[in-house]
C-alpha cells in the first residue's frame, strides 16, 4: 500500500523540497513561473556551486483543482523541454479529511420534501402540501418526535468527508525515493 501523498515522503536531506498547494483560484501563469524559477538551473556565478541540493517541486491539489494542477505541470515540463532540459514527474493519488456543511434536514435531492409524496405523482416541492395531507401530517407529528436540528448537525453543522488529493512531484533528475514509491 502506498503512503498518503499529503504526508510528504521521507526524502533524504540532500533534496530541497518546494511545496505548492494548487486551488481553483490559483493563476496558472504565476504558479508556472514560480515552479520554473525553482526547476531552472542557476547560473554558475549565482553562488550555488556544486554542493547545491537538487530541487524537487511538489504540487498538491484537491479534486476540484486537479485539472489546473495537471495544466501547470504540463506547461512547466513543456517549457523545460523547450530549453533542452530533462524533467521527471512522479504522481500519487491520496485523500485528506475535510469538513463540509451538512445539507438541510427533511429534504431529498433538489429540495424535495420526503413526506410530501403523493402516490403515482412522485415528490412535491417543499410547501406544496394539500389540506388533506396537512391533517395527516398533524396526526403523524403527534406520533413522532423530531430531533433538535442542532443535536443532529453537531457543532457548527459540519460533517467530515474524505476528498481525493492529487500530488505531482517534478524534478530535474531521477529521485529514487519517489521512483520506488510511485513509479
Amino acid at each position: 500500500m502506498h503512503p498518503q501523498p499529503s504526508k510528504q515522503p521521507p526524502l533524504l536531506p540532500n533534496h530541497n523540497l518546494k511545496t505548492f498547494r494548487i486551488h481553483t483560484s490559483t493563476q496558472i501563469s504565476t504558479r508556472t513561473t514560480a515552479i520554473l524559477t525553482h526547476l531552472h538551473p542557476t547560473p554558475p556565478n549565482a553562488g550555488a556551486g556544486a554542493g547545491a541540493k537538487p530541487v524537487i517541486v511538489c504540487l498538491t491539489a484537491p479534486a476540484k483543482a486537479a485539472s489546473k494542477l495537471i495544466t501547470i505541470a504540463e506547461i512547466a515540463k513543456r517549457e523545460l523541454k523547450g530549453k533542452g532540459l530533462e524533467c521527471f514527474q512522479y504522481c500519487a493519488l491520496g485523500s485528506e479529511v475535510v469538513e463540509v456543511p451538512r445539507e438541510g434536514l427533511g429534504r431529498g435531492k433538489g429540495g424535495l420534501r420526503r413526506e410530501g409524496r403523493v402516490p403515482g405523482q412522485g415528490w412535491k416541492r417543499g410547501g406544496e402540501v394539500g389540506e388533506e395531507e396537512e391533517e395527516e401530517e398533524a396526526e403523524e407529528e403527534e406520533a413522532f418526535e423530531t430531533m433538535d436540528a442542532v443535536a443532529v448537525k453537531g457543532p457548527g453543522g459540519l460533517k467530515k468527508r474524505k476528498v481525493p488529493v492529487l500530488t505531482v512531484w517534478l524534478a530535474r533528475g531521477v529521485v529514487r525515493e519517489l521512483k520506488g514509491m510511485y513509479g
